[in-house]
């Protein structure tokens, strides 16, 4: 008979591992920029950057905290898109999920300033 009990235990510790391995992101702020040009240096990881009016791009900086960039499509039909909204407290959500697939996979929700990791 099998034991399902270390299976368990095993999926138990890789979910606790990749919750450490992850720090608690939280966004607290939407700010509206007229284009790329007015992007600070080093963005605040706290802070998500609607480029153009109405909202043609969204520019953080990733909440895993690894220093790479995200950029989303806000507008342009023919690709991808997400929409970006400011919520209360004016507390950044995106639909839907980001999903980062370049040298660092980092996919995520962010609702109401919090990111819940997939």
């Amino acid at each position: 008979m099998n034991n399902p009990l270390p299976l368990i235990a095993f999926a138990g510790l890789n979910w606790s591992r990749r919750l450490r391995r992850q720090p608690r992101a939280r966004l607290t702020q939407v700010v509206r920029l007229g284009g790329r040009g007015d992007l600070p240096a080093t963005l605040n990881p706290r802070r998500a950057y609607q480029l153009g009016e109405p909202g043609k791009w969204a520019v953080l900086a990733c909440p895993c905290g690894r220093g790479h960039v995200i950029e989303l499509n806000l507008a342009h039909p023919d690709q991808a898109r997400w929409r970006l909204s400011a919520g209360r407290g004016g507390l950044p959500s995106l639909a839907p999920s980001v999903d980062v697939r370049a040298e660092r996979r980092c996919h995520f929700w962010l609702r109401g300033g919090r990111v819940r990791w997939v």
